[in-house]
């Protein structure tokens, strides 16, 4: 499994075209390489779970976020968009929310401490990327 942080305002699916296309990738996979400096290409179906969290609401759709984040790492982190078998994605107001409440546990102490720190920084778009192996059992019912 490989997780990291990118802090930057993310690109939205319609946007993410021509030189803004590039360097947004370019910004990924910098900051997928400085948490996983050996990572090793995927080769088998992966899960996704992308959460995004402002400080300054560009009113950017969820959706429309993770799609260009998961094209950057085509190609890089994996093969073809096709192994994403399982994708999650979400958005955080930390205006409104309180950070506090975020369940933690399970994340490996660096992505914890500079996702701490970014918040208390007042970052205005943190992005958390993780991506892993699939099973079939990661798919949920009733998650309330």
């Amino acid at each position: 499994m490989y997780s990291f942080i990118h802090i930057g305002k993310p690109n939205s699916y319609n946007s993410n075209t021509g030189i803004k296309k590039i360097k947004y990738k370019s910004g990924i996979e910098a900051s997928l390489r400085n948490y996983h400096p050996a990572f090793t290409k995927m080769s088998a179906d992966i899960y996704a779970t992308i959460y995004y969290f402002f400080n300054k609401d560009k009113y950017l759709d969820t959706d429309n976020i993770s799609k260009p984040i998961l094209d950057s790492l085509c190609g890089v982190l994996y093969g073809d968009d096709k192994q994403v078998r399982l994708r999650t994605a979400g958005s955080f107001d930390l205006t409104v929310g309180d950070f506090n409440m975020i369940d933690f546990s399970g994340l490996e102490g660096k992505i914890m401490a500079d996702l701490v720190d970014a918040f208390m920084k007042e970052e205005e778009h943190i992005v958390y990327i993780e991506c892993g192996a699939f099973n079939h059992t990661m798919f949920k019912f009733n998650i309330e």
